[in-house]
């Protein structure tokens, strides 16, 4: 009996739950098959559902095999070496730095999903809501906080996962939480949250957007005379903008080293195919979120009604994108000037750290908070906001691999560049940091379950009013 539970729990851990797409593909199965929808449906639904989560990925490879070579080639001709700022390059620096011992990062993931899933039942006392289901990155942020656990702090593994899994899915929980309203407003009421990298800063930059740009110069219609219309094309509006972008970052690399990348292309026809290229991209993304979105929002019902009561599914920040896609253009396109200004303020300042910048975060990260902070404040917020951002992502990686000691790279994305560190440096200092975690974890539940409950006792009182 034992042992075929631990079967079916490997199986589940290695072929579902560490592939985003069968996750996503089986919770709107799951949904469904709640709602007592008929088989067709099922079948089509989870299709859909699927195939619209690979688009989604194959658009994002897309992007990074595009422009990775680019941020490359920035960094070989301009001498930099250093830490890679990338997801996957961090997380094949924590499967070499843990080993053996990298097993307890699957413990935690497990144990922190159901440590979130506890959190929504307690909703009342908690007031979380937002479920995380972004499988890969479920890995990579458990994957740092256990490495953290086992290289820094020398935890003993059952310390290592138990501490790892609390923090984990109270970062999971709160966090996608803090922007589920905020995402609402956002897509209209897509009935979803942002599960992610970036969602403490995503919160931060609407509350702080307001303050620096106003809503209605949203960069998604803002009235532009003339011939400038066509910028309201967000396609045509995608290559011009990147066209510019991509003149100014690739001439600095010279015109020889430029045209040596464009290879048999002239370099001017490089520069054009790979403008083409990211809107391109842009498009497959857009394309794959609009055909699971629906599905998937609308079967988690079946979840949030009959399974985990006040559910909210919380996934990919790429589903944000087909909802304000010059936003997304734009806040890349300042996060990216920001993080080439911190490298350069890394080598003037003689950081004995120097951080390669990585297109993953370059782009996922400074492109979620993009379209928040435009959003809540137009495109002035999104530039100054993301601007900033894109310098402290560089300067809080540097702090991040010194503290941490991956000394390959550093996630780089936004949350993981600023909230990580700093319960790194809290935790090297005095391990009672832990508590004033603890606290301001307990603190945000108290005050968000107080406000849930008011919110459904009213919507109980309506109901009943009505029922009279």
């Amino acid at each position: 009996m034992f042992d075929a539970a631990y079967r079916f729990i490997d199986i589940f851990y290695r072929q579902v739950l560490s592939r985003p797409e069968l996750l996503l593909g089986l919770v709107t199965l799951l949904g469904n098959a709640l709602l007592r929808k008929k088989i067709d449906i099922l079948i089509q639904s989870t299709i859909k559902t699927i195939a619209g989560f690979m688009l989604l990925e194959q658009g994002a490879l897309m992007l990074a095999k595009t422009f990775r070579p680019i941020v490359a080639q920035l960094s070989l001709v301009h001498h930099l070496d250093g830490a890679v700022s990338d997801p996957y390059v961090t997380m094949m620096a924590v499967v070499d730095a843990l080993g053996s011992s990298y097993v307890l990062v699957g413990y935690t993931v497990l144990l922190a999903l159901l440590l979130n899933i506890a959190l929504i039942l307690g909703r009342r006392l908690t007031g979380i809501r937002t479920l995380f289901l972004t499988g890969h990155v479920m890995f990579q942020e458990a994957g740092l906080i256990v490495a953290f656990f086992v290289l820094q702090l020398h935890a003993a593994a059952w310390v290592t996962v138990l501490g790892s899994s609390l923090l984990t899915a109270l970062y999971w929980g709160i966090g996608s939480n803090l922007i589920y309203r905020h995402t609402e407003a956002v897509t209209g009421g897509a009935g979803f949250s942002v599960g992610h990298q970036q969602q403490f800063v995503s919160w931060l930059a609407c509350k702080l957007a307001p303050l620096l740009g106003r809503a209605e110069d949203s960069i998604e219609s803002v009235s532009l005379p003339g011939w400038l219309g066509m910028f309201h094309d967000n396609l045509v509006a995608t290559v011009l903008l990147m066209l510019l972008f991509l003149g100014a970052i690739l001439s600095s690399l010279g015109f020889g080293p430029l045209q040596q990348m464009a290879g048999s292309s002239h370099w001017t026809v490089y520069i054009l195919e790979t403008a083409m290229m990211f809107a391109v991209s842009m498009a497959v993304i857009i394309q794959g979120v609009r055909l699971f979105v629906a599905e998937l929002s609308e079967a988690f019902q079946g979840i949030s009604q009959r399974l985990i009561p006040g559910a909210v599914l919380a996934i990919d920040c790429a589903v944000l994108f087909s909802f304000a896609p010059n936003a997304v253009a734009w806040g890349f396109i300042w996060g990216a000037l920001g993080q080439l200004a911190g490298v350069v303020l890394l080598w003037a300042l003689g950081s004995p750290i120097m951080v390669i910048p990585g297109f993953i975060p370059m782009f996922f990260s400074n492109a979620t908070v993009g379209v928040y902070a435009n959003h809540y404040g137009g495109w002035r917020a999104a530039m100054k906001i993301c601007l900033v951002l894109g310098m402290l992502e560089i300067a809080g990686s540097a702090w991040a691999v010194h503290l941490s000691g991956l000394t390959m790279g550093w996630m780089g994305m936004a949350d993981w560049a600023t909230l990580m560190p700093t319960f790194m440096q809290g935790m090297h200092a005095t391990p009672w940091f832990a508590l004033c975690v603890a606290a301001g974890a307990g603190a945000y539940m108290w005050r968000a379950g107080s406000g849930l409950r008011k919110t459904e006792d009213a919507g109980c009182e309506s109901l009943e009013q009505g029922e009279r």
